[in-house]
């Protein structure tokens, strides 16, 4: 069956920010001669639409759009149950996503857009996730091991701390030092967890650093059982870590030239206001 795609009316436009290109109203005949009315490049809330996934929907029935794709930036959350909205309203939603991606041939950011996909697929999560931040982590633990073999044992949690930044940098978590901070203290209660469950079952509750001697204090002078104590000292001490480490990280950032923010995969959430047009005029130089 021949299919119309549909395209974006400027006055439309102007009144939708995330640009979603339905079909003018006078193009729905076309129906009538057996075209399929389709937009295969939405976005929604759930990246830098203005719209959610609901509202794109209803308008597009309303226009007589009979198949719509989801393509949002480096996620594929949500599509499950657009689709299942979609049968109830009459649309057909396809899966989809748009890859923020370089060229390195070119000097210039790209996106790639990818067609029938599902919600959660592995290899889309892993190259549009912090697959960066996770590998930098991983050989910091790894290096680190070389002088203190001991650090081997906790290389699952270096893999959770270089996720779980990269996810809150993905979020947009470091525009601000209350955000950092919350960024750094949900990290840091992670890591104490899941430290502390490590330190117990293969250390016995002690380990060779101050969070060993904080163990023993807790543990002698409240009278705690040993892995009541060392998840204590271990949450602390992650905690006071961490914090001052995502305050540094937005401070860092912070600083960072324009010009270096676009070239990295999310940089663009980090420029704003003012900055987007200092950005611009340094893209262009």
């Amino acid at each position: 069956m021949p299919r119309l795609l549909a395209w974006s009316d400027p006055m439309r436009r102007a009144r939708l920010p995330n640009s979603m290109l339905f079909c003018h109203p006078s193009r729905i005949p076309y129906r009538e001669r057996g075209i399929v009315i389709e937009d295969l490049h939405v976005h929604s809330t759930m990246s830098d639409g203005s719209d959610t996934f609901e509202q794109v929907l209803e308008q597009a029935a309303q226009r007589g759009v009979e198949r719509l794709a989801f393509t949002n930036h480096d996620t594929t959350a949500g599509l499950t149950a657009a689709r299942e909205l979609g049968e109830r309203l009459g649309v057909q939603v396809v899966g989809g996503i748009e890859v923020s991606a370089y060229d390195f041939e070119r000097g210039r950011k790209v996106h790639i857009l990818g067609l029938g996909v599902e919600e959660g697929a592995p290899a889309l999560a892993a190259l549009c996730g912090p697959i960066y931040s996770v590998a930098t982590t991983l050989v910091t633990g790894l290096l680190m091991s070389i002088t203190h073999p001991t650090n081997l044992v906790y290389i699952g949690n270096y893999l959770a701390v270089g996720l779980f930044s990269g996810l809150f940098a993905y979020w947009g978590f470091y525009k601000n030092v209350w955000k950092s901070c919350i960024a750094g203290a949900v990290v840091g209660l992670f890591c104490g967890v899941a430290g502390s469950t490590v330190t117990v079952a293969v250390m016995g509750g002690y380990s060779a650093s101050i969070r060993g001697i904080i163990t023993a204090f807790l543990a002698q002078t409240f009278s705690l059982s040993i892995p009541v104590a060392n998840m204590l000292s271990e949450i602390s001490t992650d905690i006071l870590d961490k914090i001052p480490s995502a305050i540094i990280t937005y401070l860092l950032v912070f600083r960072i030239p324009n010009k270096f923010l676009l070239k990295l995969p999310y940089g663009n959430k980090y420029i704003w206001g003012a900055k987007k047009e200092e950005a611009k005029t340094e893209q262009a130089k």
